[in-house]
């Protein structure tokens, strides 16, 4: 079973006991001071955000009991100030539902991306580079390809994570033959590394939250961390080993570009600034995409937080391509 596309849904339709993974939970209260839960309800095709209002610290507690499962909802479609809302009626646990099927999942099957990533890795050319590269991608494999790029906004589904790492290296390959003074070694590994930290950091890709450490270290701290670890295992000792592993460290330390960003360095190579830009450009494209998923041409979707809270526009008609 799918979720129900609402944009074809009219005014005051209800949908009853809809099956869907409740993948989070927040709450706040609304200008009369009532208590409402923000649900999101989730499949294989994306997801869904329902409020249920009106409600009381029971009712949170009841349902905060059922996030990370599949549950049955009813709610029926409103709209107000031109955006579509969701009325939660009433949840309820589902029985006899296996979970793999509410789960969305990379548009790129695991199989196809181990393949093509591994191609990628082939073409790292110095030795130091290649081992280290090697190993964590090793050490990693397995949650490399099944966790999430992200507990929210961006890849923020099973295999998010190596399908956002794929693109990075499309465009750093794309990129590299545009500006070949950049080192194409340096910049893949850097594409390889900047998140891997994440397989630490996040608890999985189901209700994906944050760990301990993911909250205490984040995953650029576990990286850089990882990255001395595997040093030291392999050996690497020499001069221009050492350099070299502090350049891999400099790059994950720097990918996010600014410290406001919550880099704890700036980008002080080419490599580095390029790595920032190529993650940024993956990211925000992906946002952007889900967002418009559903809007109407001639129409804007609802502000988006994490792309500076703007409302993204659909024109009415686009140019063919040539």
């Amino acid at each position: 079973m799918q979720l129900i596309d609402v944009q074809k849904l009219q005014d005051g339709t209800t949908v009853e006991n809809q099956a869907c993974l409740l993948s989070s939970l927040t709450h706040g209260t609304a200008n009369n001071g009532q208590l409402y839960l923000n649900l999101e309800l989730q499949d294989s095709t994306g997801t869904l955000n329902a409020k249920l209002w009106q409600a009381n610290q029971e009712i949170l507690q009841q349902i905060a009991a059922l996030v990370g499962t599949v549950i049955e909802a009813t709610f029926v479609k409103n709209t107000y100030r031109n955006q579509t809302q969701l009325k939660v009626l009433k949840i309820q646990a589902a029985t006899n539902v296996a979970m793999e099927q509410f789960i969305e999942q990379a548009p790129m099957a695991p199989e196809a991306m181990q393949l093509e990533v591994a191609q990628y890795v082939a073409t790292i050319q110095d030795q130091t580079t290649a081992r280290v590269i090697q190993s964590l991608m090793t050490k990693y494999h397995d949650q490399f390809y099944k966790f999430p790029a992200a507990s929210k906004n961006h890849h923020d589904y099973m295999g998010g994570l190596a399908f956002h790492t794929l693109c990075m290296l499309r465009l750093a390959e794309q990129l590299h033959g545009l500006y070949p003074i950049l080192n194409r070694d340096y910049l893949y590994a850097g594409v390889l590394l900047h998140d891997l930290g994440k397989v630490i950091e996040l608890s999985g890709p189901i209700a994906t939250e944050y760990t301990i450490k993911g909250k205490l270290l984040g995953h650029i701290t576990i990286m850089v961390s990882e990255i001395e670890l595997v040093a030291q295992q392999l050996g690497l000792v020499s001069e221009t080993e050492q350099e070299i592993i502090m350049i891999l460290q400099h790059l994950v330390l720097s990918h996010h570009g600014k410290l406001e960003f919550g880099s704890p360095k700036v980008p002080m190579m080419m490599e580095a600034e390029m790595l920032h830009y190529l993650d940024n450009i993956d990211a925000k494209m992906m946002m952007m995409e889900r967002a418009l998923q559903g809007v109407e041409p001639g129409t804007f979707s609802q502000r988006v937080f994490a792309l500076e809270n703007r409302q993204l526009y659909k024109p009415n008609h686009m140019p063919t391509d040539f």
